[in-house]
């Protein structure tokens, strides 16, 4: 299934935040779990890259970058962590 202009966007911004330990986007440290976009609203669930960094400013950094990055295209956001 081919993805549509609004999930390419979303990917693009993603590819563009970087994690800091690890100096790769979030999308290729394994980061992001799943991304739903429906019309202009957007969920994704971010997995931490350990078990003690849900909480740690690094990931609400992240949390922020994605949201302030997103809203600028027209994108309500919402973002979760989750453990798998």
């Amino acid at each position: 299934m081919e993805k549509s202009e609004k999930e390419k966007i979303v990917n693009e911004v993603l590819k563009e935040i970087i994690e800091p330990e690890t100096g790769k986007s979030i999308i290729d440290s394994g980061m992001v779990k799943k991304v739903e976009v429906k019309d202009s609203k957007v969920k994704i669930e971010l997995i931490p890259i350990s078990s003690h960094c849900a909480f740690c400013w690094v990931m609400n950094a992240l949390i922020l970058e994605i949201e302030e990055k997103l809203k600028e295209k027209g994108f309500e956001v919402k973002v979760e962590f989750v453990l798998e």
